[in-house]
């Protein structure tokens, strides 16, 4: 109505705690409820009454007096003024009925008051108005000044409060400690008086009886190793017996067979204790017979020695079925030997079993002799004073003090005795050691010095060795050699001063025309300077460097590893006028994804990162392109970096590749491009390899399996696996894959004919058919011109071979002719996005300058950035998109090969989104660099779901803490298969110790020291070694009452990743490397290696610099300390602090330590096959190997996008491998419980 356009804000309603509700703080009784509601409802009543009285009283009286007050003032004894402004001005009847012309006088004087008292009223409004809006005003403030006086009222109850309940809580704190101490103290004395009469009585007993046990077990031991002994020279017979019997085959054949001699069945193991079964089984096992009475474990023993009688298919020719069978006669009289030592095992067994059962029956019979006594004596002779009852003697033995004198004397000599017999035993004992280990050794030098004449023997001597030692007495040769070599080079010489001479002159003569065109230059400049001021002013604005920067800088994204590198090549950039800029990824992989997103421009990238732009969800969007590749300076332009061929020899009948079965071939190396890789991907497409996605074994094992079965021999060298148990069970299975190497038996490098240039020569001179390699070394082995290289003649003949081409057809291998490749491995080269491809020719000219400049100065990024070296370059190339550069290469079925179960992935649990986004970059980038079966990422909720989709299935593999690892087994029926690895300074099984260490010299010399110092952390909570560890040492020493006090124990400290502005992050530093404020205060107090003190050896650098008194580490972090490499200081210059007290050297740290950290443990389902398991070992194994070695490729050891321990440790070094030795899962498990996770 009144127009206020005044805004009233929300008035904040006071609100109330639960303790200053009246409600909660006042209690009213019941009964006082009654009364007051009693009284109340009297006096309403009471009230009720009159009022109805009076009605009846008055009548209409009260009728006629409100009318009347309603006739004259409207109802209202007072009319205010308020009112009256809110009264609307009554329109004149003329104005609303009559028309304008129709007015008459009247009518117009009616309507002139009507518009005076309209105008008046709105004047009154007005007034009425502004009196409001300062009513609203002070209303506002007088009820803020009421709120805030409430407020600090009640503040101060509240802070009234705190100290009253802290004062109470304080108190009662005290008591409780003090009964505390004082029922630890009763219990401590209770359990020494329990301990004397329950364990220390009954023990000295026990002693007594076990050591006359120990003499007649001495006799039964004795008879029994004699019997053994018998038995292992029986053995040892045997073994020699062996050897005796393949006199007419050569070493390496014996030692083939000696392998299958040494082989057992693997399912039905003998694990029964009964002699009977074990002598029938004796007998069948020598006669080849069945028996009827024998268990089902004992026959599926004899069906597996059966079965291994069988004959392989894969012996080499020269061992025929006699051979075999006199193999397979003498490994049953071997195991019937073994089967008679478990036999005398059980012997053993019943012999202990018998002496025990004597020594118990001759000590009922003792007692049973025993049960009563009379003894009768002289009246007098021994008097007892009477006292109790005579039921209390009726069992008393009276025996004469004399008589237990005299039996305690013999106890003496007996015990005597006995102890000068266990030193003779002792020391017989030591002598027979020591000259069993005088024996063992001189055997083993036997076996040395034998193995050593058989590599004498076996040892081969080359074609041209040969010849050279059977020539014409060589030192003539030799001597005229000598003097035509000297002739030579003075000729040279003297041929080369000549031009040296011809050089200086034309020196002198350059020198003179430089000092003539100089002369014309200073003229030239002086022309130049005399010109107009602004056109030197713009020819100085044209060429600012400041200027060509801001438009012509080009960004780089490198690894993070390499960021010193980074900041010296812009630096030298800089210097030379083509500035580069860089930012830092985490990885190759992460930069693929700036670029991508055009957070940069350009990345060095691999054939297989290309493959991960293709395949990447920015591809599309991000419009990645090669602009410029690094090729060879020997082949500059050549189409691809190598091409792999096939060379066979010119005779060699086959017309296709189906040919190829039966041959022997001839392998660079396992898991090799040209050797491995790429024939296994074409001849799989042409389905020469049958059966290689078998879902029964690994893709690994299918692989090697194909070639096994499609050439009977071959030389595939290096490690098959990298789990050492794996390489050795497949290089048994399929030995004929390494039965053309130098060495068969090991088949790894470094071999003869493994390489490019040793499958040439196992194809040229050790009998092989077949060889894989790439057309470079080709022509370096046949003497023929490699690019820009001229040809440099060798004792190789190429007219005896021929490239072998995939549709079958032959092609001479000459200087002229183009060879027949199977696929090529593309250049390495420099991608971008679609934003820059327009820019391309810029690009690459910047490029190729900063190739030059890297070259020039041989700097370290330029290797590590640029991918260069001495025998690459930086060659502009026609933009391509990664897929269509892999494409034209053939390159892109042999990285999407799979050879193992199309539909099995490894399926790896994870519980947090950072988890997730590491696993899905690992399995990208793993499958890009070959390591199988293919990862698959499950997100659950928390570990124990992670650990129930293991169980069911729903997942195959999840990392878990080593404390968990016992519960997993219990109760989720998983199996640990691998484990992480620190390195030096851990245990056999990978634990870290966590230590405190403080300088040499230092005066701290316990914990208790420690209180108010200042203290340096590897890390903060969730961080063992340092947190956890320290944690609990100082509440189990009682200096601290909660794990959460350490904050409040040390005066300062520094333990990255703690809260910014607390205690914990006052010591800490930040990048003091980047030199700049800014930065500094941004990664101050940060879990990642921006922080200077962040880590182990973060830690050490804190108290070097004397910023901290002591610090907490792991062990691993001091015993691989490079001070010049961490600028941590050096091992003498630190010393432990014992968590009871003084100090210890470093290597003292297994009684001076805080504790131990259990390492992660990747679990799978113990349900699972054994070659399933070895499939996701293998896979885990191979992919951790690759990018442990080139953390550049992918960071997967190490702080994830600025969190720490994301999947694995952050200072892991490897995985290896678990087995059935590691059995330290209930130590770690009482370790997470006391310490807790972390």
């Amino acid at each position: 109505m009144f127009g206020i356009d005044s805004v009233l804000g929300p008035i904040d309603t006071p609100t109330w705690n639960i303790e200053e509700v009246p409600d909660y703080i006042v209690t009213v009784k019941d009964h006082e409820i009654f009364e007051k509601q009693s009284r109340r409802e009297e006096s309403g009543i009471a009230m009720i009454d009159e009022d109805r009285e009076d009605e009846e009283k008055n009548g209409r009286s009260s009728d006629f007096y409100e009318r009347a007050l309603e006739k004259m003032m409207d109802g209202v004894l007072e009319s205010k003024w308020e009112d009256e402004v809110k009264k609307e001005v009554p329109i004149p009847e003329c104005l609303s009925a009559k028309d304008p012309s129709k007015y008459t006088d009247e009518d117009i004087a009616v309507i002139a008051s009507y518009k005076s008292k309209v105008q008046t009223m709105k004047e009154e409004r007005e007034k009425y108005k502004a009196t409001l809006q300062t009513e609203i005003v002070e209303t506002k403030e007088a009820l803020q000044r009421d709120i805030a006086e409430f407020n600090d009222k009640l503040k101060d109850l509240e802070l009234k409060k705190m100290q009253i309940e802290c004062a109470i809580l304080q108190e009662r704190l005290m008591r409780i400690r003090a009964i505390r101490r004082h029922q630890t103290e009763v219990d401590g004395r209770q359990k020494i008086v329990r301990f004397t009469d329950d364990e220390l009585v009954p023990a000295t007993r026990e002693a007594r009886k076990l050591a006359e046990e120990c003499n007649s077990f001495e006799v039964v031991v004795a008879e029994l190793k004699s019997r053994y002994d018998n038995l292992n020279k029986a053995e040892k017979r045997q073994e020699a017996k062996f050897r005796s019997e393949f006199a007419d085959l050569k070493q390496p054949l014996v030692e083939h067979l000696l392998r299958h001699y040494k082989k057992r069945p693997r399912a039905g193991r003998l694990i029964t204790t009964s002699v009977t079964y074990l002598t029938e089984v004796a007998r069948c096992v020598a006669a080849s017979e069945k028996s009827d009475i024998l268990p089902r474990e004992c026959l599926d023993f004899l069906r597996g020695m059966d079965t291994l009688d069988t004959m392989p298919r894969n012996l080499p020719s020269q061992i025929n079925v006699n051979h075999w069978r006199t193999m397979c006669k003498l490994r049953r009289a071997k195991v019937e030997v073994e089967t008679k030592k478990m036999m005398q095992s059980a012997d053993n067994v019943v012999a202990c079993k018998k002496v025990c059962l004597e020594n118990i029956e001759k000590s009922l019979t003792q007692r049973a002799e025993e049960i009563e006594i009379q003894l009768v004596l002289k009246m007098g002779q021994i008097e007892v004073p009477l006292q109790g009852f005579p039921s209390d003697y009726e069992n008393a033995v009276l025996v004469p003090r004399e008589e237990l004198l005299r039996v305690n004397d013999c106890i003496l000599e007996t015990g005597k005795c006995k102890l000068v017999a266990m030193h003779k035993s002792m020391h017989l004992r030591k002598v027979v050691s020591q000259q069993e280990w005088q024996h063992a050794r001189a055997k083993m030098i036997l076996d040395d010095l034998q193995q050593e004449l058989k590599d004498v023997r076996e040892f081969k001597i080359t074609r041209n060795v040969l010849e050279f030692l059977t020539r014409d007495p060589c030192s003539v040769n030799l001597e005229k050699d000598c003097e035509k070599i000297q002739a030579s080079l003075r000729m040279f010489r003297n041929k080369f001063r000549e031009l040296l001479s011809l050089e200086q002159a034309c020196l002198k003569e350059a020198k003179r025309l430089m000092a003539k065109w100089k002369k014309k230059n200073d003229k030239m400049s002086k022309e130049i300077k005399s010109k107009s001021s602004d056109v030197e002013e713009f020819r100085r604005l044209l060429n600012d460097p400041c200027r060509k920067k801001d438009e012509e800088s080009l960004t780089m994204c490198i690894p993070e590893k390499y960021a010193k590198e980074c900041a010296k090549m812009m630096e030298d950039s800089t210097s030379k006028g083509f500035p580069i800029s860089c930012i830092s990824g985490r990885d190759r992989y992460d930069c693929i994804e700036r670029v991508g997103k055009k957070e940069a421009d350009i990345v060095a990238v691999d054939p297989e990162d290309m493959y991960l732009a293709a395949k990447n969800k920015l591809a599309e969007k991000a419009g990645y392109s090669v602009v410029e590749q690094v090729r060879t300076k020997e082949e500059p332009d050549a189409t691809h970096r190598y091409e792999a061929v096939a060379v066979i020899h010119k005779d060699l009948n086959i017309d296709n590749v189906q040919g190829l079965k039966g041959l022997k071939s001839c392998h660079t190396g396992v898991g090799r491009n040209v050797g491995y890789k790429i024939p296994i991907t074409k001849l799989t497409a042409m389905g020469v390899l049958a059966d290689i996605n078998n879902p029964e074994y690994s893709a690994r094992e299918n692989e090697l399996r194909a070639l096994s079965t499609l050439f009977s021999k071959g030389c595939l060298v290096g490690r098959w696996s990298p789990d050492p148990e794996i390489n050795q069970r497949l290089k048994e299975t399929y030995n004929n894959l390494c039965a053309l190497c130098e060495k068969p038996d090991v088949c790894d490098y470094p071999d003869t004919y493994s390489g490019y240039e040793g499958a040439l020569r196992c194809l040229a001179h050790n009998g092989g058919q077949v060889a894989w390699t790439k057309v470079i070394y080709v022509k370096r082995f046949f003497g023929l011109p490699v690019g820009v290289t001229p040809a440099v003649p060798t004792s190789e003949n190429p007219a005896d071979f021929r490239y072998f081409c995939p549709d079958g057809s032959k092609v001479p291998i000459d200087a002229h002719t183009k060879p027949c490749t199977w696929a090529a491995r593309p250049w390495q080269g420099y991608m971008t996005n679609g934003d820059d491809v327009n820019n391309a020719e810029a690009i690459q000219s910047e490029l190729t300058q900063l190739g030059h400049l890297g070259e020039d100065e041989k700097a370290d990024w330029w290797k590590d950035l640029m991918l260069l070296s001495d025998k690459t370059l930086a060659v502009a190339a026609p933009p391509v998109s990664p897929e269509e550069h892999l494409k034209s290469a053939k390159y892109m079925d042999v990285i999407e090969r799979n050879s193992g179960a199309p539909e099995r992935d490894a399926r790896w649990c994870v519980w947090s989104q950072s988890a997730l986004d590491k696993c899905h970059s690992l399995s990208r980038a793993a499958f890009s660099r070959d390591a199988r079966p293919r990862f698959d990422c499950v997100l659950e909720q928390d570990e124990v779901a992670c650990l129930k989709a293991v169980r069911d299935n729903g997942a195959d593999i999840t990392v878990i803490d080593g404390g968990s690892v016992k519960l997993a087994i219990e109760n989720y029926n998983a199996k640990p298969i691998v484990a992480e690895a620190y390195g030096n300074g851990s245990t056999h099984v990978n634990e870290r110790p966590a230590v405190a260490v403080v300088k040499s010299g230092s005066s701290i010399n316990g914990l208790g020291d420690l209180r108010g110092k200042k203290s340096c952390h590897s890390g903060y909570v969730g961080d063992f070694a340092g947190h956890s560890a320290p944690a609990h040492i100082l509440k189990q020493k009682e200096l601290i009452n909660e794990p959460g006090e350490i904050d409040t124990f040390f005066s300062e400290s520094c333990a990255p990743g703690a809260p910014l502005h607390s205690k914990s992050c006052q010591l800490c530093v930040g990048n003091i490397k980047s030199g700049d404020d800014q930065v500094k205060e941004a990664t101050k107090c940060r879990p990642t290696n921006a922080e200077h003190y962040n880590g182990g050896k973060g830690a050490l650098r804190c108290l070097k610099d004397g910023k901290g008194d002591v610090a907490f580490l792991p062990l691993t972090a001091l015993q691989q300390l490079d001070n010049e490499k961490d600028g941590a200081g050096k091992h003498e210059d630190y010393a432990l602090l014992c968590p009871n007290g003084g100090q210890a050297p470093i290597n003292e740290w297994e009684r001076c330590n805080l504790g131990l950290e259990p390492p992660r443990i990747i679990v799978s389902s113990a349900e699972k096959t054994p070659n399933t398991l070895e499939e996701l070992k293998h896979g885990i194994l191979a992919a951790s190997t690759l990018f442990s070695k080139q953390p550049a490729l992918l960071r997967l050891f190490g702080p994830w996008d600025d969190k720490r321990n994301v999947l694995f440790k952050d200072n892991v070094k490897e995985l290896i491998s678990t087995d059935n030795t590691w059995d330290k899962w209930d130590t770690w498990a009482s370790i997470q419980q006391d310490y807790g996770n972390h």
